[in-house]
């Protein structure tokens, strides 16, 4: 995941020695104009506790945990699609490799607490889209130790929700980013 960038205009060393200055020369037109200055500033940077809460979350927060994810599902494919070998290598990765990793993921996933309504949100449908990628995993360790047609057919209808909540929270990530001014480069959710 590349990092997300973020420039800030309006140095606060100025601010704050011009402050200093105004104050020091008991020029209060000067010092009242650069109240109202920063008041008006505050107001238009107003968006901006969201703009570094969703920085720290993709930048912070999220390279923290994404190794993992990434990592379960490197296994995953490893042994399915164009790489399956049989039934009992996939049953072996996913029960010592995929399912572990991913559920270590996910645990770490939900420990992670945004601090504005608008990443809190976004975190919550990734957190809804991590359990459905968990469910298909688990489901289909489950038809592969069963060798139940059904429920493997409900882990893949499982895996299609997942992808298609996957694709919605990118698109949201990407929206969140464009409302704040963000450039969001090469995110990938599985």
């Amino acid at each position: 995941m590349s990092p997300v960038r973020f420039w800030a205009p309006a140095p606060i060393l100025v601010i704050l020695r011009m402050l200093y200055f105004f104050k020091k020369t008991g020029n209060e037109i000067g010092l009242s104009f650069l109240w109202l200055f920063l008041i008006s500033l505050s107001l238009a940077w107003g968006n901006g506790s969201v703009q570094q809460d969703l920085l720290n979350y993709i930048n912070v927060e999220l390279s923290k945990v994404t190794p993992l994810e990434k990592e379960a599902i490197k296994h995953y494919e490893s042994v399915t699609g164009e790489n399956y070998k049989d039934d009992l290598t996939t049953y072996t990765v996913l029960r010592d490799k995929v399912i572990p990793i991913y559920n270590d993921f996910q645990e770490k996933l939900k420990s992670i607490k945004p601090h504005t309504e608008e990443v809190k949100n976004l975190h919550k449908t990734y957190i809804k889209t991590a359990n459905l990628y968990y469910k298909a995993f688990t489901m289909m360790l489950l038809a592969l130790e069963k060798k139940d047609e059904a429920v493997l057919k409900s882990a893949n209808k499982n895996f299609e929700q997942a992808r298609e909540a996957a694709k919605n929270l990118q698109d949201s990530l990407k929206k969140l980013c464009q409302k704040y001014g963000l450039k969001l480069k090469d995110y990938q959710n599985p």
